[in-house]
């Protein structure tokens, strides 16, 4: 987003000790293969490059954990 960095999310994801890949998709391309349908966009990609969920705008923890947990069991 405007005013955020790569460098500043790098530190943030250290920080935090984030072990996860992180996309910084400059242009928007991602975003718009994916279907983005907003800032912030939570999408789940498999192996296959599918969409397996795709939750616009923020997303808290107890949510986020239960889908997670929706598609761990439809797995």
């Amino acid at each position: 987003s405007k005013g955020e960095t790569q460098e500043r999310a790098l530190a943030f994801a250290e920080d935090n000790n984030l072990t996860f890949p992180i996309l910084f998709d400059v242009d928007g391309e991602v975003f718009r293969h994916y279907r983005g349908r907003g800032v912030p966009n939570l999408l789940f990609v498999d192996r296959q490059g599918v969409i397996v969920a795709n939750h616009p705008g923020a997303v808290g923890a107890q949510d986020l954990e239960a889908l997670i947990q929706q598609l761990v069991e439809t797995e």
